[in-house]
């Protein structure tokens, strides 16, 4: 609220930002506690190991295409690694099913908050000779990464514009932050708005135009496409994975998104009062996959697929059997996790997948 009062109304985008990563006061910066039973949400990493092996394995699969013909040294890159236990997972995997992949492996986190390398170096200690960290992708060279860039539930989590459809003038406006009797408010501001609304007027066929009520509201995740095209440009030959809550482009616009798809969590309940108690709930967004893969495909990608979390796991799982009858994850009490992260009322539905690649 301070920051509202000293500078007048903000973006929804740049309230979001704020929000969630101010330094010291961002809700993803505060703390580490957001994930889990006792916390805010839960995500597939909160099952236990199972996601993170099975991620494993498509990453060796991967790693042993021919049409990839990867060289050294290797790099599996993960953004927004939250605590590590992801990387740990992985990890704890890849040295069990493929030692001579682990020996040679370096795996490369993205992350800009001092105190969650700090978290990560201690839930990594087993792996710490195979770990690095940087603070962006503006710390590695275009074109210079072989191997696998990926991140689960981070871009979901990346601001947004709140935009609103204006019949009147064929247009959408997007909503500011502001201050009304000593509480947040949302409120419109005169123009000129940010190109990327403009653009967004522009690419929204006729047809769905003319058949928007006024009002009607969504997202713009100009951020999240922006860090795809920076993780695209990173790779020489590679993979690019993105595992997220998201649509495509038209599924945006069905009526009962009237209101959009911003939500907060706080202590695993739902909201859509976003601007309440700012840093100390989660605020997401459904991702825009349409415009991912655009922007990977701009920056010279191909796509390899989109498809459901129950889909892509159960790919791997499939695979396994075929390839890895004997692999311990086939074990019926390592499985049970799997319900969850492929069950429709569960993860497998609910989050998307999106392979793009250079080879």
């Amino acid at each position: 609220m301070d920051q509202v009062i000293k500078t007048g109304p903000l973006l929804f985008s740049e309230f979001m930002e704020l929000a969630l990563y101010h330094p010291s006061e961002g809700y993803y910066c505060k703390g580490l506690d957001q994930v889990g039973i006792r916390g805010d949400f839960i995500t597939s990493v909160s099952t236990g190991g199972l996601f993170g092996a099975l991620l494993c394995e498509q990453f060796l699969e991967w790693e042993q295409s021919p049409c990839l013909k990867l060289g050294q040294p290797r790099h599996w890159i993960e953004s927004g690694a939250h605590d590590g236990q992801l990387a740990a997972d992985i990890l704890d995997h890849c040295k069990i099913a493929a030692k001579s992949v682990y020996t040679e492996l370096q795996y490369l986190i993205i992350e800009p908050s001092a105190r969650r390398r700090q978290a990560q170096e201690q839930t990594l200690a087993a792996h710490l000779s195979h770990v690095s960290w940087c603070h962006s992708f503006d710390d590695l060279a275009d074109h210079s990464i072989e191997g696998i860039i990926f991140s689960n539930e981070l871009l979901d989590a990346l601001p947004v514009d709140r935009i609103s459809w204006d019949p009147s003038s064929s247009s959408w406006f997007p909503w500011f932050v502001t201050v009304n009797d000593s509480k947040l408010a949302w409120c419109r501001q005169p123009g000129p708005y940010p190109k990327e609304i403009h653009q967004f007027s522009d690419s929204v066929p006729a047809a769905i135009r003319a058949h928007l009520p006024n009002g009607f509201t969504t997202e713009l995740g100009v951020a999240a496409a922006k860090w795809w095209s920076e993780a695209a440009k990173k790779l020489k030959r590679g993979m690019l994975l993105g595992i997220d809550y998201g649509l495509r482009e038209e599924e945006f616009f069905a009526p009962h998104r009237y209101e959009g798809t911003l939500r907060a969590y706080s202590k695993h309940r739902q909201s859509t009062d976003l601007l309440l108690n700012p840093g100390q709930q989660d605020i997401t967004a459904h991702v825009n996959f349409t415009r991912i893969e655009q922007s990977g495909l701009e920056a010279g990608l191909s796509s390899k697929g989109f498809q459901s979390q129950e889909a892509f796991l159960m790919g791997v799982v499939k695979n396994l059997m075929t390839l890895k009858p004997q692999s311990p994850l086939l074990e019926k009490e390592r499985l049970r996790p799997l319900q969850a992260l492929v069950h429709p009322s569960h993860f497998g539905r609910s989050f998307s997948v999106l392979i793009q690649a250079r080879t």
